[in-house]
């Protein structure tokens, strides 16, 4: 968004990015790593790009790749679409918890959120959500882009093909020390960078 901005102005406007930050829930002790064969997805469901993420990531990367090896796809948000409703009836790994009031105690034991955006733009607040709660995030570029500092192999892991992702949430289910090594990283970034003190630090530099 920012660089659209940037573009549409010609290269003379003066723009400044600053980020979402993270609620003090999601900057609570780091909580034991979740140890089910299991990815999660969370968000507003109506929402055409989480929708978009969905229906590809659970009709090509999901079905062909990671249900033969067993991995369940726990979904959270309201307003399940019906294709959603229909996909989840006719497949056991697939669970729709619809609203949950406390979404760490809802993914205690999913050790991966998956966030295959195609569409949208803008900074995934699921993702530092899954920061905050010691959740390894296998994302597509879209999906991290805006989250600056965020490296591929060292806070995330990045992967853009049906294939990749099913290889890339595989290998992480398959490596427990790894998955340590990725989110205490993922962590000690939310910590640094976007805590609201931290964000309401940049704010307050901008307009003084």
């Amino acid at each position: 968004d920012s660089g659209e901005l940037r573009r549409l102005a010609g290269g003379s406007a003066v723009v400044h990015t600053v980020p979402n930050g993270v609620d003090e829930r999601f900057l609570a002790p780091l909580p034991p790593a979740g140890g089910a064969r299991a990815v999660g997805f969370w968000g507003n469901l109506v929402f055409g790009p989480n929708q978009d993420s969905l229906r590809f990531f659970l009709r090509e990367v999901h079905a062909p790749l990671l249900r033969p090896a067993g991995v369940r796809v726990v979904v959270i948000g309201p307003n399940a679409p019906d294709w959603l409703v229909a996909h989840a009836a006719q497949d056991p790994l697939v669970e729709l918890a619809g609203f949950v009031p406390d979404l760490a105690a809802a993914l205690a034991d999913v050790p991966v959120a998956v966030n295959a955006m195609l569409t949208g733009s803008g900074l995934k607040n699921k993702v530092l959500e899954a920061f905050g709660m010691g959740l390894v995030v296998v994302s597509t570029t879209r999906g991290v882009e805006a989250v600056a500092g965020a490296r591929d192999g060292e806070h995330v892991v990045v992967a853009d093909t049906a294939d990749d992702l099913g290889a890339a949430v595989l290998r992480v289910l398959d490596d427990p020390a790894g998955r340590e090594r990725l989110r205490g990283a993922a962590r000690a970034l939310l910590e640094d960078d976007y805590r609201w003190e931290r964000v309401g630090e940049r704010w307050r530099s901008l307009v003084t």
